[in-house]
């Protein structure tokens, strides 16, 4: 039996137009392999295609419950207010939203302030869709640098990064695009970083190291000051001038708020820092997608990457990849900075430290884990023990039953580990992780004669 459908004409407010619509009193996409179009003969009432897409993505997880994601998943009412007024904003039209370019200019300056640039009044940066995005433009950059000042033999050669084997992803597939070679270094032991393998792959063809503050695995930080001293003193012996970039996508915006004596030095404090990425929507704390790409100056910027267009109000510079964008993102950072200031962004952070100690300590109380992170950064990777009769994927689907998502995968470090991955994000009361606990420790209790548990670490 079809459903009744009745064909009418609709004034859009909007759009200020009437077209037809087909009022269906039931209708749902199937749910076939096959192909079928979204995009059908006649429209659909707003409230109409609104209920319907709201029942289709009722088959989604819940993103609180999401236990392996990075990304933020809430911002306040007010900054969503923000985001929906300047939604049709574009990034790209810079005389014609001259205000928005002031505050975008403003935020790089005091992300740039943040991590320690020698001169924040010119500092360089840009936003970018995501940190992937900063990747590419770094990489970019960092080549042609090496290009300009390249020998003809050298030219000859692909050029290189070097990057341990616990980088993201991003760095193999940039490179693939943009023709460098990827050298690297392999962990041979679980959060032992491999500093005279990285230095070993170094030569004159290398544009940059890459070094990772937040591997997405682990959140296992590469010890940035050791990689720069050791450059050092193999650029002063062979008159390279082989810099760093600085992976911050995860630790970006939690080291510089985080109350430890004992916290790495890490940003541009050391003299081979050139470039760093950070993501505003993981721990800036803005929705999907923002990233953030800052330079140590002026200087890192090639003239090549330097293009004016001149096709809107007067000219424009830019060397970001994407042009048309929504600015409602960068507003929602300017929002977060201006509403939590760096007390409130501690304070989060603080907290997010202190549930990853809480629930590492719990988890290795029930004596079926053994923790592998280093709990530097809010993350919490973990493992079976060795000879458990449950395996990782196992614990994952049975969670997945009761709601939750944490994934499982291999550990980069060939040293034939499966793990699982808790990231502490700011939504994450204590009340959701005693839950969590709770229904891991029932698993156990029923799969796995385990060390008795305690009810929570204290």
């Amino acid at each position: 039996m079809h459903p009744r459908t009745i064909d009418v004409l609709v004034f859009s407010i909007t759009y200020q137009s009437i077209f037809k619509v087909r009022n269906v009193e039931r209708w749902m996409m199937p749910m076939q392999e096959e192909f079928v179009s979204c995009l059908s003969d006649f429209g659909m009432a707003p409230a109409k295609a609104y209920q319907q897409i709201s029942l289709e993505l009722e088959g989604d997880g819940d993103p609180y419950m999401d236990l392996g994601s990075f990304t933020a998943v809430r911002m306040e009412p007010e900054a969503d207010r923000l985001i929906c007024d300047h939604l049709g904003k574009n990034l790209a039209n810079q005389n014609e939203y001259g205000e928005t370019t002031h505050i975008h200019k403003r935020l790089v300056q005091t992300i740039a302030d943040l991590l320690g640039a020698p001169n924040v009044e010119h500092a360089a940066g840009c936003s970018t869709s995501g940190s992937s995005e900063a990747c590419a433009i770094a990489m970019l950059m960092h080549k042609l640098i090496w290009q300009a000042s390249a020998s003809r033999s050298q030219l000859q050669r692909a050029p290189n990064i070097v990057l341990g084997r616990n980088a993201h992803l991003v760095w193999r597939k940039f490179a693939l695009y943009l023709g460098v070679e990827v050298r690297e270094a392999s962990f041979k032991r679980i959060n032992r970083y491999p500093l005279q393998n990285v230095v070993d792959l170094v030569d004159e063809n290398t544009i940059c190291v890459v070094a990772v503050m937040g591997s997405t695995f682990s959140g296992f930080c590469d010890p940035i000051e050791k990689i720069n001293d050791a450059l050092m003193k193999l650029n002063a012996r062979n008159g390279w001038n082989v810099g760093i970039h600085v992976d911050g996508a995860i630790g970006g915006f939690i080291l510089p708020f985080l109350e430890d004596p004992a916290k790495p030095v890490w940003d541009f404090a050391l003299p081979l820092v050139r470039s760093i990425n950070l993501s505003g929507h993981k721990f800036g704390l803005v929705y999907p997608g923002l990233g953030w790409l800052i330079l140590r100056d002026q200087s890192i910027i090639p003239d090549a990457m330097n293009m004016t267009a001149s096709y809107l109000t007067g000219n424009t510079q830019s060397y970001a990849i994407s042009f048309s964008r929504s600015s409602s993102l960068v507003v929602a950072q300017y929002f977060n900075f201006l509403h939590f200031g760096r007390a409130g962004y501690g304070a989060i952070i603080e907290r997010c430290m202190k549930n990853a100690r809480y629930v590492a300590a719990s988890l290795e109380a029930m004596g079926c884990f053994d923790i592998i992170s280093t709990l530097s950064l809010p993350v919490i990777t973990f493992s079976l023990k060795s000879g458990s009769a449950l395996t990782e994927e196992a614990l994952c689907r049975d969670l997945g039953e009761r709601g939750w998502m944490l994934p499982h995968f291999a550990m980069p470090q060939n040293i034939g580990c499966n793990a699982m991955r808790i990231v502490i994000r700011e939504d994450m009361t204590r009340n959701r992780l005693d839950a969590l606990l709770d229904d891991v420790a029932d698993i156990l209790s029923k799969q796995v004669r385990c060390i008795p548990p305690l009810k929570h670490a204290i």
